[in-house]
């Protein structure tokens, strides 16, 4: 993940800072909303949408893939990935996923 910045707002882009003069998006899902990212140590992010979790392959930047999403019926405002499992959270809730390879259950 070195020289590149990962962006939540309105979207998640992934931003070439290598020429911090010329900043460059160089990949962009622009059709979620996500509040939070949090990147693992292989070529995943956990992206915390509104009412969900996503989980993003960013090993080629060039064409990002949601490989799985998790929908909630409330709003999360924190994420954390740890030996396998997610752990998303919002106002007195507590939702935990098992993530195996590409899938969230």
């Amino acid at each position: 993940h070195e020289n590149y910045l990962y962006v939540c707002c309105s979207g998640f882009f992934i931003v070439d800072v290598q020429n911090p003069s010329s900043p460059q998006i160089v990949a962009s899902l622009d059709n979620i909303n996500v509040s939070k990212i949090h990147l693992t140590t292989t070529n995943y992010a956990f992206l915390l949408g509104k009412k969900g979790v996503y989980l993003v392959d960013i090993s080629d930047q060039s064409n990002l893939e949601i490989v799985d999403h998790f929908t909630v019926g409330s709003y999360l405002s924190r994420i954390l990935w740890k030996d396998g499992y997610v752990y998303a959270s919002g106002k007195d809730l507590l939702y935990i996923f098992k993530a195996y390879s590409n899938l969230i259950y």
